[in-house]
Order: structure tokens, then sequence, then C-alpha cells
């Protein structure tokens, strides 16, 4: 076993290992920081105010994502393939600051447009629930940070500056929260959902601040000689299809919530929210794949190399995917245990979302990087389909699936879903550009 292990690790490339390494902390210290909160708010709040956290987080991440613009993974795209390493990184510093301007108007637009608009309807013709009124401010707030905060790391990254993508990524925001949350709560006796909630809109903020201060530095020690520019607006307007399939791309996974919170049932919320939280155990996996892989998908198709492409695709399939699908093994098999340790006695009917949730995402894994192969190889309208047709399918089941049995049938319909969405971006990525991506077709993954 050992000798196996020591084969596989020789047989990645250096850089590859080092890249994984940093983001592989980094997501993991993510994950685990989540599940820590969560684990200490399930303790703290009722599952009334734990159902509108799970609310309030999904919220955040749909508007910010629409804050983002589609702008973050450009940027990847756009650094990966322009001039040599200090030409690039000049170009980089400057479209970040005109990158990171058009976002923090979009977001603070759509952090205004939730709390005047969207937050008040959700709140009373949706829910009919009162639990995140006293919150509509806090998460405005979370929101603008939220969309600006993944710029940094995506410009770093383009720098291949992995170590400080990997700091500033979303392990950072949660790494200040967590302490401020346990502070807040021995210093008042008890913690509430608005102060959580505020909390985290602190924390993001400071984690911004601190990773534009270093940009800022980097600008300091460039020079503009022979520097390739790009206006920002120029890069957004390549990025809107970018855009829609960021937001498609597995949709029910960021409205889930909000669909069984529309039965009414806010401890329904809890419940499925709880599942839906233990699933990124593994997600960190595909994140981490996902991460590593974009850049040098987008370098060697400018190449032409696509044999190396598959080749990166089937070295990182060995320290990602495999590990990913033991993981989730061990969860489908001890679901029960795995609610009751993590969240309490209380959240333990979950497992049986929980193990349709896996499912599903033992499918994405065996498909392997579809997606990122057609977003880093301009092939991003191709994947806006399908995600469009597979979500507006998705949609529909979990709307009739939720009112027919609950939140089970929200997590059969992501299942589906799943499914659905890695079978066509396969296909898809195989006829445009050649790349074959799962992990079952591919010889070299047991090699």
């Amino acid at each position: 076993m050992k000798s196996l292990l020591l084969r596989l690790l020789r047989s990645v490339p250096r850089d590859l290992l080092r890249d994984s390494a940093w983001t592989t902390v980094a997501k993991f210290a993510a994950s685990a920081l989540s599940l820590l909160l969560d684990a200490f708010l399930s303790r703290s709040l009722d599952q009334e105010a734990m159902g509108g956290w799970f609310l309030a987080s999904k919220a955040v991440v749909i508007f910010a994502l629409l804050g983002g613009l589609g702008v973050p993974v450009s940027i990847v795209r756009y650094g990966s393939t322009v001039g040599p390493n200090g030409q690039r990184r000049y170009a980089l510093v400057n479209l970040f600051f005109q990158a990171h301007l058009l976002v923090l108007i979009a977001s603070a637009l759509l952090g205004l447009l939730y709390y005047f608009v969207i937050g008040p309807y959700l709140i009373h013709s949706v829910l009919k629930s009162g639990v995140l009124l006293a919150c509509m401010a806090g998460v405005s707030l979370w929101i603008v940070g939220r969309g600006l905060q993944p710029l940094t790391a995506q410009c770093f990254r383009a720098m291949d500056n992995y170590r400080l993508a990997s700091m500033f990524g979303p392990a950072m925001p949660l790494f200040i929260a967590l302490p401020l949350v346990l502070a807040v709560a021995r210093l008042r006796g008890g913690i509430s959902l608005e102060l959580v909630i505020y909390c985290m809109a602190g924390a993001i903020a400071i984690s911004v601040l601190i990773s534009a201060t270093l940009i800022l530095g980097h600008a300091r020690r460039l020079t503009a000689a022979g520097a390739e520019r790009m206006a920002a607006l120029t890069l957004f307007a390549g990025s809107l299809p970018q855009l829609v399939s960021q937001f498609f791309q597995d949709f029910l996974s960021k409205v889930d919530v909000w669909i069984v919170g529309a039965s009414g049932v806010t401890q329904g919320v809890a419940i499925y929210g709880a599942a839906s939280k233990v699933i990124l155990i593994t997600s960190f996996f595909i994140i981490i794949r996902d991460t590593v892989l974009s850049s040098r998908i987008a370098r060697l198709y400018s190449q032409g190399n696509i044999a190396g492409i598959n080749q990166v695709i089937v070295q990182s399939a060995r320290f990602t995917t495999l590990p990913a699908l033991a993981v989730l093994g061990l969860l489908l098999v001890f679901a029960a245990a795995a609610m009751r340790i993590i969240f309490g006695v209380d959240y333990e009917p979950a497992q049986s979302a929980l193990r349709y949730l896996v499912i599903g995402q033992m499918i994405v894994l065996l498909g392997g990087p579809a997606a990122i192969a057609l977003q880093m190889t301009g092939n991003q309208r191709a994947l806006m389909n399908v995600s469009l047709a597979t979500s507006a399918l998705g949609l529909g089941l979990a709307l009739w699936l939720g009112r027919l049995i609950g939140h089970d049938g929200v997590a059969i319909a992501i299942m589906f879903a799943c499914a659905l969405q890695t079978v066509g971006g396969v296909y898809l990525a195989h006829r445009r550009t050649g790349i074959w991506t799962p992990l079952l077709v591919r010889s070299g993954v047991g090699r």
C-alpha cells in the first residue's frame, strides 16, 4: 500500500502536487470551519432560527454570484494565457482594481435590491415566516462582501500564486468569523441569528481589506513596461456566458433550501440544510480539482496540447476524485451517525436526504472536470445551454417532488439534475474539444 502511494505521488508533477497541497489545505479548512460553525449554531439556535441561517447563507451565495458578474473565473483564464509572468502580473493588478470597482457597484445594487424588494417578498410571500426579517441589513452587507471576496483569490491564482490564493479563499472569512461568534456568544451568554449574520458580514469585509492591501503591495513593485492591458468592461462582456453558466450550474443546490422553505415548514429547512452542509465534506475535493486544473487547462489548450490536458486530468484524479469517492462511500453507509455527531440527535432525520445528495455527488465526481474544461476552452455558451436545460428540468421536478414528499423529494431532484448535467457536460467537452473527462473511461487512472 505504501509503495503504491509513493508511485502515485511520483507520477504527479511537483508543481501540481504543490499547488494541490495549498488548495487542499485551504478548502479543507473552509469546509471544517463551516461545519464547526454550523455544529455550534445547531446547539445554540432553535430549528426555526437554524433554518433562517441556511436560507440566508444560500441567498448570499446566489446574489454574490450574480454580483461577481462572472469576472473571477474569466480573470484566471485571461491571466493564464497572456504574456510572461511579470507582464501578466502587472496587467492583472490593473485589471483587478477595475474589476473590483465594477463588482462592488453590482454587488451593492444587488444588496439594495435584496433589502428593499426581493428579501421582503421571499419572507412574506414564499416563506411566510419572519425569522429573517430582523436580518435584512446584515444579509445585504454580507452579499456585498461575498461578491468581492472571490476576485482576490482568483487574481492571485491567475498569477500562479496558489499560496496567497488559498489563504484568501473561503477559509479566511470563516477563520475570522468563528472566534468572533464564539466570543460574542460568551460575552452575551448566548447568540442570535442576527448577530451571527453581522459577524459573517464583518469577517468577510476584513478579509477583503487585507487581501486588497496585498494586491496593492504587488502593484507598487511592478512596472508598466510592455504590459498587456484589458479594460474590466471588455472582460465583463466576455464573462456574461460564464456568469449564466455559473449561475445555472448546480442551480438546484443554490435554491434547494428555498424550495423546501416554500412549503412553510421552517424546521424542514433546518433538517435539509444540515444534510446539504455535510456534503461539503466531499464537495471541497471537486473544488480543489477544478481550482488546480483551471489555469492548466486554459494554458495547455492555448498551446493545442489536448493530450497534456487528458494527462493532467488523470493525475489530478489520483489525489482528488478517488479519496472523495471513499469518503462519500462512508457517508452513504453511516449517514445517520454523521448527522448525529455533527448536528445532534434532532437532525438525524436528515439521513435520507444526505444519502440522495451523496449519490448525486458521486455522479459528478465520476464525470470528471467537464464543466471547467468547457469554461477554460472558450465553450462557455455550450455549458450555459446544458446548464439551463438541466436546471429547468430539475427545478420542475424539485417543486413537484418537494410538495409530494418534502425535503427528500428536493434531494432526489438534485440527484437527477446532477446526472443529467454531468452526462451533458462530458459529451459536450469531448465533442467540442476532444477532452475526455470521465474517471471510468480513462485507463490511465489505474496505472
